[in-house]
């Protein structure tokens, strides 16, 4: 009896370690949850990202295969590198530490002003 090739009981490979596991651009903007359950939202997502310049793990080109892929240990190592640890600082501490304060950006002008903004404006200047 030959053995039947797609059960999941027979493994052609041996297992993969979770270190050693490949994402292609649709897996890893689904890791970062970007993107909605529609196929390909997740992958349009990173690609918009890495377009703009946001920090992104290092990434492996893989001569031969379109596309970029992560390793998923190197995308756990980076992801660790921004780790917060809210522990080191209490508040009383973060308090006396010499920062300087961050300077509040002026408030962005709307649009155009309106009619009745206008003929006020043109009207405390002495216009008619």
């Amino acid at each position: 009896m030959r053995p039947n090739h797609l059960s999941p009981h027979h493994n052609a490979l041996p297992q993969q370690k979770a270190a050693d596991v490949l994402l292609d651009a649709e897996q890893l903007g689904r890791f970062f949850n970007l993107g909605t359950a529609r196929d390909g939202t997740a992958r349009a997502a990173l690609n918009m990202r890495i377009s703009r310049g946001h920090p992104m793990p290092p990434c492996i080109d893989i001569p031969g295969m379109s596309g970029r892929r992560w390793l998923l240990s190197s995308v756990i190592q980076w992801l660790q590198a921004y780790q917060r640890d809210d522990r080191r600082h209490s508040a009383d501490e973060q308090f006396h530490l010499n920062v300087a304060p961050v300077a509040e950006k002026p408030a962005r002008r709307r649009g155009r002003p309106t009619k009745s903004e206008s003929l006020a404006r043109r009207h405390a200047m002495g216009g008619s």
